[in-house]
């Protein structure tokens, strides 16, 4: 036995019947079910006897049947390096590498600082920031907290009075330019440090960064918090876009 077969005899038989025995359906020729998060479609091939065929179906194949349309993910700005739709709604994740950036600290002003590489994840209209001490995108890069106000400790990013666009491989860097040009309150400064001396307001050292000529965040993983006990990020992006709407 294949697990298809497994697995479609694994939907309880009395649903089904129930559901074809029904005599507002007697008509039905053929249906689609549903168990444990797989699709499987049962068709009646022949009357007498009633003989049924069972598939397995993908929700890659699903969707295309119900849309009647191609499925295109356009053109796919640079940066973006996974997008995709899952029960949840939309999703995209984007790597920005390590560069200086200007930022606007609310009470202090305008600075330009250099950030280690940071990695976006959207879901719809929710977000998510992670820092990675790696110059290039790698999915098993280990993910600290980033040297950033207004990040919460699960990462998701406060908007304040800002609204970002859905989660899309077309929009997500358009959500990054939006973070980063916002202006930074004194909320969420906490907790963003390995060193004792910013650990209570990590303003303090994007200050201090402020003052160096260097385009590099230098030594991160001496600086940077990490995320539980060395959460890469492919492990990160499965809990916060799949593992949730499981």
């Amino acid at each position: 036995m294949d697990d298809n077969t497994a697995d479609i005899q694994s939907i309880e038989s009395a649903i089904i019947d129930e559901f074809l025995g029904d005599p507002l359906t007697a008509k039905v020729e053929a249906a689609i079910f549903i168990s444990q998060g797989r699709y499987f479609y049962k068709r009646l091939v022949e009357t007498n006897p009633p003989t049924y065929r069972y598939k397995c179906l993908s929700p890659h194949s699903l969707r295309v049947a119900f849309n009647n349309t191609a499925i295109d993910s356009s053109w796919i700005a640079p940066g973006v390096v996974r997008c995709g739709c899952s029960s949840g709604g939309n999703w995209a994740v984007m790597f920005v590498p390590p560069a200086r950036h200007c930022i606007d600290l609310s009470a202090i002003g305008k600075l330009t600082v250099p950030l280690p590489g940071l990695v976006l994840i959207g879901l719809e209209k929710d977000y998510w920031l992670c820092a990675v001490a790696v110059e290039a995108f790698a999915p098993d890069a280990v993910c600290f907290h980033p040297p950033l106000p207004n990040i919460y400790a699960d990462l998701k990013i406060c908007w304040g009075e800002n609204t970002p666009p859905s989660a899309s491989g077309q929009t997500i860097p358009a959500v990054w330019e939006l973070f980063i040009s916002s202006q930074f309150s004194g909320e969420l400064v906490k907790g963003k440090s390995k060193q004792k001396a910013y650990q209570d307001d990590i303003r303090q050292q994007l200050v201090e960064l402020h003052c160096t000529s260097s385009r590099r965040y230098a030594q991160p993983e001496r600086f940077l918090l990490p995320i539980g006990r060395a959460m890469t990020l492919d492990k990160l992006v499965q809990e916060y876009l799949f593992d949730e709407i499981d």
